[in-house]
C-alpha cells in the first residue's frame, strides 16, 4: 500500500531466560511463542490500559521494581504520557478500575511469558493490594485459591494444579499476600478463611 510507512526492527535481545523480544520502530514488541508457534505482542507505545491504570499506590515498598528487568525495560522504551487517554478514564472511575485491572493482569501474564519470576512477584504483589484497596473479594477469593491449591491434598492426577510458578512457591506467595488482605478490615473472614486452610497444607 503506497503511502504506508512499514515499521522496521530497531531492536532484538534475549533475555537471561533466554526469551527472544524484536521491538519495532512503531513502538510494539513480540516475543515468539513455540506452544502457539506465532509472535505474541508483549508491549505497545499506545496501551491505553497501562497509560491509564490507577495502580501507582499499590506498589510494594517492600519490593522494588527491578528497572533492568526485561517486563521494565520493554515499557521505558515505549513509555509515552496518555495524558488525554488517562483524563478521560479518570473521569469514569469504573472505567479506570477495569482499565487498571486488565493492566495489571496483563503484566502478570507478559511476565511468565518472559520468564521473568521476580517481575512475577513484583506485579503480583501490586495486583493483590489493587484488589484489597477496591475490597474485590472475589478475585481475592480466586486467586488465593490458585495459590493454596486443593485442600487437602490429593494424589488424583486429574487434579490440575502446580505448587510453583516460574520457580516461585505459590504457597509462599500466598504467605506474602495473606497480610496484605489481613490489613483490611472488611476482608477479615476471608483472610481468616484462608489462613487456616494454610495451616492444614504440608509445606
Amino acid at each position: 500500500m503506497s503511502g504506508v510507512n512499514k515499521p522496521t526492527l530497531s531492536r532484538i535481545v534475549l533475555t537471561e531466560m533466554g526469551v527472544p523480544v524484536l521491538t519495532l520502530s512503531n513502538g510494539k514488541s513480540y516475543t515468539y511463542n513455540p506452544n502457539m508457534v506465532c509472535w505474541m505482542l508483549l508491549d505497545s507505545s499506545t496501551n491505553i490500559l497501562r497509560q491509564c491504570s490507577d495502580h501507582s499506590n499499590s506498589y510494594p515498598s517492600e519490593l522494588p521494581q527491578n528497572q533492568d528487568a526485561p517486563l521494565s525495560q520493554l515499557q521505558r522504551l515505549s513509555q509515552r504520557s496518555g495524558i488525554q487517554a488517562k483524563n478521560i478514564f479518570q473521569t469514569y472511575p469504573s472505567l479506570q478500575k477495569q482499565s487498571t485491572l486488565g493492566h495489571l493482569e496483563t503484566q502478570l501474564a507478559t511476565a511468565i511469558t518472559l520468564k521473568s519470576s521476580k517481575e512475577y512477584k513484583f506485579w503480583l504483589l501490586t495486583y493483590s493490594r489493587y484488589l484489597v484497596q477496591e475490597v474485590l473479594e472475589n478475585r481475592l477469593r480466586e486467586l488465593c485459591e490458585d495459590l493454596l491449591g486443593p485442600v487437602p491434598r490429593s494424589d488424583d492426577e486429574s487434579i490440575q494444579w502446580q505448587a510453583t510458578v516460574l520457580g516461585l512457591s505459590k504457597l509462599d506467595l500466598l504467605e506474602d499476600i495473606l497480610p496484605i488482605i489481613g490489613s483490611n478490615l472488611k476482608l477479615q473472614r476471608l483472610y481468616s478463611e484462608f489462613q487456616e486452610q494454610m495451616e492444614m497444607v504440608e509445606r
